[in-house]
């Protein structure tokens, strides 16, 4: 047989072939192998010659050869004879050739075998036998051949086969493929691999699938890559695995996309890391998913980034998690948008944390129903810088629960714009002079008794002369013995005439004597008797000419005898020619005797009978000659004969011709001898011949 050349060898039928004997055949050269008809050889040749065929035959089978195989013939031939197949042979094998090798012959391919395998006769492989291929030989199959393989046989390859593709044969999987591995093939993706994924193949894979993948390989994920998956399939535990830089890489469309669970398993390095453009594009639901420790991760500029409507997705605990530096990132829209539930949640640290013009950007609705503790928390520089319209809309124990220092720091502006109706006695008590003095009227006009009462005497010192002219009755009768101590002279003079009639008298007697000096004339006009009444000695004393000459006569004529010894002779001297002859008899004889002998001219002049009459011995003998001559005649008339006698000899003198003529009978008679001997001659010849015969000459 050895010596059979080509061209006979060519000539040989199946039948021929078929009867060549085993030994014979084996010492054919590779050569005469490849001259046998493909068709006769193949159809001819027999189990036994088939695995005869050795190494060095097995590189002279002719691809047509091959290719007519049945798949009997091919898995007959030996792994050493399959294993000298040339690449240029392998190419001519079919589909049908490929999946009639065994496991065996499988196992043995090389690199540039598998590599020459076309793309439709890959397809060929069964799952076993590709489950056989060497890790080395795997790595021959092109991007084209991996495309054509089907889910099924890609699932056969175990994790050395698997984890042995290089990036570029991952890249060539098709996605009916990608889309069908199990979680077991997912799970023998390397990082390396994972990386090569086109953004297509990842958005093929499903929930399970990328849950899979082991934490390795997701971290090799791009940025790009990220963006290309689809959130909704990202599970928790996924999302949880992911570093800075890839949720850095989420859009705005994946972060919206994610429900609570998802948004809540981002980790807090993740949440850290988010940018302005995520942070910005993130909705009120992202928000509310958000977990505390996610929260307290925000910083303040992440926060400044977030939308008003996202703000409000906040949930109270979470906001409380907040850390001081990052709530000051909070814009002014932002905290206009919260809710009074999300304000107060914030604790004293983070509320204090605020700047002014932050505090100023909250919204009525939230200032309005703020509790006492949240009022509590506010600090000065914060209450400062509430506007006219935020205090407006405080109530009374929101107000109540400032601080002192809080309170302190309210501006003339400020105070004017609170509701007085609204401002509890502690918070009155607590103002300072310079607040109380920024008090508008209508303010002060609006007090009860009890606020008013409230204000402190230094308050009280500093009101305005426009803040005194307003007050009203009703705010002078609010006053406490303490604050009308306090009033000035000045102070007191603002008043007007109908504030003053809210006096109550405890408090009139507290009034200073230099306060006191400050009543005008329409004042002390105004003044009932007994207001008047309610003064010391030391207040009325300390009452000039013309406040006592402003006193009404309803006011004189309703003094007692204890008010008419507080005046001073000098304001006796000062008292109307009216206000006397106003006083009644006990009025008049409580009157000092060094207050009747200041009675000027023109008081004496007026003095009716009835004043005359009311005086004591003591005082008529206080008066001089010339008070005496003073009188009128009819007010001589009303000299008591007692008083009459204890006129001094040396005012005697004083009587008039007209007055002596006006003498009764009893009052010439009461004359003392003394007296009528120091009567003038002129003053004798005035008596009547009826009255002389009354008048005491002596012995």
């Amino acid at each position: 047989m050895k010596a059979l050349s080509d061209k006979q060898i060519n000539a040989l039928t199946s039948t021929q072939i078929a009867a060549i004997e085993t030994q014979d055949l084996v010492i054919l050269s590779g050569k005469q192998i490849g001259a046998f008809k493909p068709n006769e050889f193949t159809y001819g040749l027999t189990t036994t010659q088939i695995q005869a065929i050795n190494k060095a035959q097995a590189t002279g089978l002719t691809a047509a050869q091959l290719k007519d195989m049945n798949s009997g013939d091919l898995s007959s031939l030996s792994t050493d004879a399959l294993g000298a197949l040339s690449a240029k042979q392998i190419q001519g094998l079919n589909s049908t050739n490929i999946e009639s090798l065994t496991t065996a012959q499988a196992a043995v391919l090389s690199y540039a075998q598998i590599a020459a395998i076309g793309t439709d006769a890959i397809k060929g492989f069964e799952t076993a036998d590709l489950a056989t291929i060497g890790t080395a030989a795997i790595k021959g199959l092109t991007a084209a051949q991996l495309g054509a393989l089907n889910s099924e046989q890609f699932s056969s390859l175990d994790s050395s086969q698997v984890q042995a593709l290089s990036a570029k044969q991952i890249q060539a999987l098709g996605t009916n493929v990608i889309g069908s591995l199990t979680t077991d093939d997912m799970k023998e993706f390397s990082a390396t691999q994972v990386a090569a994924l086109s953004s297509t193949q990842l958005g093929t894979l499903s929930s399970d699938q990328l849950s899979a993948l082991t934490t390795d390989a997701l971290g090799a994920l791009s940025a790009k890559q990220i963006q290309g998956l689809d959130a909704t399939k990202l599970s928790t535990d996924t999302i949880s695995t992911l570093t800075a830089k890839q949720v850095a890489a989420l859009t705005t469309a994946q972060l919206n996309a994610m429900d609570s669970d998802q948004i809540g398993a981002i980790s807090t390095s993740g949440i850290a890391s988010l940018t302005a453009a995520q942070i910005k594009g993130l909705s009120s639901a992202n928000v509310e998913a958000l977990t505390s420790d996610q929260a307290k991760i925000l910083s303040a500029k992440q926060l400044a980034g977030l939308g008003t409507d996202a703000v409000k997705g906040f949930e109270t605990g979470d906001l409380a998690q907040i850390s001081t530096a990052a709530i000051k990132g909070l814009t002014a829209a932002q905290l206009g948008a919260l809710n009074s539930e999300q304000f107060s949640s914030l604790d004293s640290s983070q509320v204090q944390a605020l700047s002014a013009k932050q505090i100023q950007a909250l919204g009525t609705n939230v200032i309005g129903s703020l509790t006492t503790d949240d009022m509590k928390e506010f600090s000065a520089t914060q209450v400062a810088a509430l506007s006219s319209t935020q205090l407006g809309t405080l109530s009374s124990d929101q107000l109540s629960a400032l601080t002192t220092d809080a309170l302190g720091a309210l501006s003339a502006k400020q105070i004017q714009g609170l509701d007085a109706t609204k401002l509890s006695t502690d918070t009155i008590s607590t103002l300072t002079a310079k607040q109380v003095a920024a008090l508008t009227t209508a303010q002060l006009n609006a007090m009860d008794s009890d606020q008013i009462g409230a204000i402190s005497t230094s308050g009280i010192a500093s009101l305005t002369a426009a803040q005194i002219k307003g007050l009203s009755s009703a705010n002078v009768e609010a006053l406490t013995s303490d604050q009308a101590k306090i009033l000035s002279a000045k102070q007191l003079a603002g008043l007007g005439t109908d504030a003053v009639k809210g006096f109550e008298t405890g408090d009139l007697a507290q009034i200073s004597t230099a306060a006191i000096k400050g009543l005008t004339a329409a004042q002390l006009g105004a003044l009932t008797s007994e207001q008047f009444s309610s003064l010391d000695s030391s207040q009325v004393q300390a009452l000039s000419a013309k406040q006592i000459q402003s006193l009404g006569t309803d006011v004189i004529g309703n003094l007692t005898t204890d008010d008419m010894q507080e005046f001073s002779a000098t304001q006796i001297a000062t008292l109307t020619t009216a206000q006397l002859n106003a006083m009644d008899s006990d009025q008049i004889g409580a009157i000092s005797t060094s207050g009747i002998a200041s009675l000027t001219a023109a008081q004496i002049k007026g003095l009716s009978s009835a004043s005359v009459e009311a005086l004591t011995s003591d005082q008529a003998a206080a008066l001089s000659a010339k008070q005496l001559a003073g009188l009128s005649t009819d007010a001589v008339k009303g000299f008591e004969t007692g008083d009459l006698a204890q006129i001094s000899t040396a005012a005697i003198k004083g009587l008039t011709i007209g007055q002596i003529k006006e003498l009764s009978t009893d009052q010439v008679t009461a004359l003392t001898s003394d007296q009528v001997q120091a009567l003038s001659a002129k003053q004798i010849q005035a008596f009547t011949t009826d009255q002389i015969q009354h008048l005491n000459f002596g012995s």
